[in-house]
């Protein structure tokens, strides 16, 4: 279906030169098919197309992964000791960690807690599901919970101990201060408070497999007819490209629209028609303004941004944006890479010079769409 844009807007802003400085390690995502492969109903990733439909979401990976250039510490233990003493006694206190993701077939929150993660990986699960509506995909990090015991003698030192245990805690699920701070668990022990922060550790993902929203999941036959699988040919006419979709939503992942890092960075909220502001260095240095760039709701980049594509130049619709157009594939494009900077997948050396000029446009009203993701 064609997209019909409406009003167009325009403003010169600065086109980027971007870098990535060489690494000989860097953070990667790492495809997880536990469920989809139990799952007898998923006949988009177990049918008679699912090494296509697998080989498009890993290259969309692989293309995240081709510029998360930072580096994630390994998490090799779930649970931390903290310990404290003064005159009047001593505390030792074990803060046992969950690390928890969707199941990206039935929906339930699944605890992972195996022999760790490697240094720089992070896991998402994949699989797909009846979504309704017009959605596509969705994806998102994982979330972590926590539970606290302890001993002490005497009066103890449950103050000292809870502070030893919270640093201990952080330099563990913090992984090194690269990427995104994800989530923060914040409690107390015994009016003795502690903050918690997590950088990237899992991920979920899902695609819609009830494409005629009845309620029963497609065949393969009719899931090859409503998606692009083939994520090296032009994408057909009359359907939607699943590596563009998984792209969208691995983005998500690994921080944009679901992080405490990307909330950081956003003008707060005035009403649900007024974009709001993006407050950071990489995105400014790009378009001259973070100014309006964001969706009232916090969890895109304004409908209908474009920017110049990574792979050859080509303007087109950012690809985390909110929609997807029927028949068209997105790419990663500087403004997203921009974003990513931001949120810390970059070092310093990654941060865009104006060289020339180029235009950004923004549309003034929504876009018409054959089908919308979130």
């Amino acid at each position: 279906m064609r997209k019909l844009l409406t009003l167009v807007l325009f403003a010169a802003v600065p086109m980027a030169s971007f870098t990535v400085a060489p690494t000989t390690a860097r953070a990667e995502i790492i495809l997880d098919f536990l469920h989809a492969d139990s799952d007898t109903s998923d006949n988009l990733f177990n049918g008679a197309n699912s090494s296509l439909a697998r080989a498009a979401v890993q290259k969309a990976a692989d293309d995240i992964n081709a510029v998360l250039n930072a580096s994630l510490n390994p998490i090799s233990n779930y649970a931390v000791v903290g310990s404290g003493s003064n005159g009047s006694g001593s505390t030792t206190l074990t803060f046992d960690f969950d690390l928890t993701y969707t199941n990206p077939s039935t929906g339930a929150i699944e605890t992972f807690n195996p022999t760790g993660l490697g240094t720089n990986e992070i896991r998402v699960f994949v699989g797909s599901r009846s979504l309704g509506g017009s959605t596509l995909g969705q994806g998102g990090p994982g979330g972590a919970g926590v539970f606290v015991s302890g001993s002490s003698s005497g009066a103890g030192a449950v103050a000292e101990a809870t502070a030893d245990a919270e640093a201990l805690s952080n330099d563990l699920f913090g992984r090194g201060g690269q990427g995104p701070d994800v989530l923060t668990l914040s409690s107390d022990v015994a009016g003795n408070p502690y903050d918690v922060t997590f950088g990237s550790t899992l991920g979920n993902l899902w695609f819609d497999i009830d494409t005629d929203n009845n309620s029963v999941a497609d065949s393969s036959s009719d899931l090859a007819n409503f998606w692009h699988l083939d994520a090296n040919a032009s994408v057909a006419s009359g359907k939607n490209d699943l590596y563009s979709t998984a792209l969208h939503e691995l983005l998500h992942v690994v921080g944009i629209g679901d992080t405490e890092s990307w909330l950081d960075l956003i003008s707060p909220f005035v009403d649900e028609s007024t974009p709001r502001d993006w407050l950071g260095p990489n995105v400014a240095a790009l378009t001259g303004s973070g100014s309006g760039l964001i969706e009232p709701d916090a969890a895109h980049i304004l409908t209908g941004t474009t920017s110049t594509r990574l792979s050859d130049g080509t303007i087109q619709e950012v690809v985390m944006d909110p929609s997807l157009t029927t028949g068209t594939r997105k790419e990663l494009t500087e403004l997203d890479l921009a974003f990513l900077q931001d949120l810390g997948w970059t070092n310093a050396s990654a941060i865009p010079e104006p060289t020339s000029f180029a235009v950004i446009g923004f549309t003034a009203l929504v876009c018409i769409i054959r089908r919308s993701r979130r």
